[in-house]
């Protein structure tokens, strides 16, 4: 089982890990730490206590045990897919996979969602699942998959050190001021949630977030804009968004429900980097999800997207 750690996670130590996000027993834990190099970080052996931090590679050798475990939580086992599923491929090598993923889609599989995530409708295309990027299960859009443990960690690294360029498409509620612009706070867990984050000062418990925009199209109530997380904080460009006055459109958590949208209108668009390997400069794009477009097709020019 392999795994890029979050930024949710950075200073976890792997205990705290393997226990309170994927709920592994007692049994498992024993058996993690008497395998001979069963636990791993950037590919270096590790015990129990080692520190975890955002774009670590955390392996763990577990993995048919823990299936089983999944599998008796599920009461049936984590399916693959249904036949006749499937995702839009944007690219693939012998190295990478990027794919468009539908929003109401879990990226990976968890407690609550077994059979019906991104991980499931891959397995039959790939045999580990290591996702370099990360999205909300209501955000559409492009997610980046390593094929081995050597990518994962190499393009962990270059989303670390702001290697790998991000944009997305948001309709906001509200217009947005200056159409241009630069959004630079902290940003923290908020207390009492494991999920809502919000602005604040600087401090221990706070990360900083840099987003940039460019507004692309706007009416008396909305605003398009693309988006580009400099910094890659949970739920950055929703919280960043709503602190600036203008949520983005249909997001229940900072903002409001509306209408026209049954999720966040929040759409991962591009993917900018250089391969791995190769270092070839690669720009994937994903095209905008319908139910985002339905939004401003009436009123904005689609030429401009």
């Amino acid at each position: 089982m392999v795994v890029i750690v979050e930024d949710k996670h950075d200073g976890y130590t792997v205990l705290d890990f393997v226990k309170k996000e994927l709920g592994m027993s007692r049994r498992l834990l024993i058996r993690l730490k008497q395998t001979g190099g069963g636990i791993s970080v950037n590919g270096l052996n590790v015990t129990v206590r080692a520190v975890l931090h955002a774009g670590d590679v955390l392996s763990l050798m577990v993995e048919d045990e823990w299936e089983s475990h999944l599998s008796a939580l599920a009461k049936g086992g984590m399916s693959p897919a249904a036949e006749g599923d499937s995702i839009e491929i944007i690219y693939e090598d012998k190295y990478l996979l990027a794919v468009n993923k539908p929003s109401n889609m879990p990226t990976h599989p968890s407690f609550s969602h077994f059979d019906d995530t991104l991980a499931n409708v891959l397995s039959g295309k790939i045999a580990t699942f290591r996702p370099i990027n990360r999205l909300d299960l209501d955000t559409s859009g492009l997610i980046l998959i390593a094929k081995d443990q050597l990518t994962a960690y190499k393009m962990s690294q270059k989303l670390i050190k702001g290697g790998v360029k991000k944009r997305y498409i948001a309709v906001l509620a509200g217009i947005i001021e200056p159409e241009d612009g630069i959004i630079e706070t902290y940003i923290k867990r908020k207390p009492d949630s494991i999920i809502e984050r919000e602005v604040s000062k600087t401090g221990t418990e706070s990360e900083y977030a840099k987003t940039e925009y460019h507004c692309i199209g706007k009416n008396d109530k909305m605003s398009v804009v693309y988006a580009y997380p400099i910094t890659g904080r949970t739920h950055q460009l929703r919280v960043h968004f709503a602190y600036k006055n203008c949520p983005v459109y249909g997001d229940t958590l900072y903002g409001t429900a509306c209408d026209e949208i049954n999720r966040q209108a929040l759409h991962s668009e591009m993917l900018e980097f250089n391969h791995p390997e190769t270092g070839e400069r690669l720009k994937l794009t994903a095209s905008v999800a319908k139910d985002i477009k339905v939004l401003y097709e009436a009123w904005l020019n689609e030429e401009n997207i």
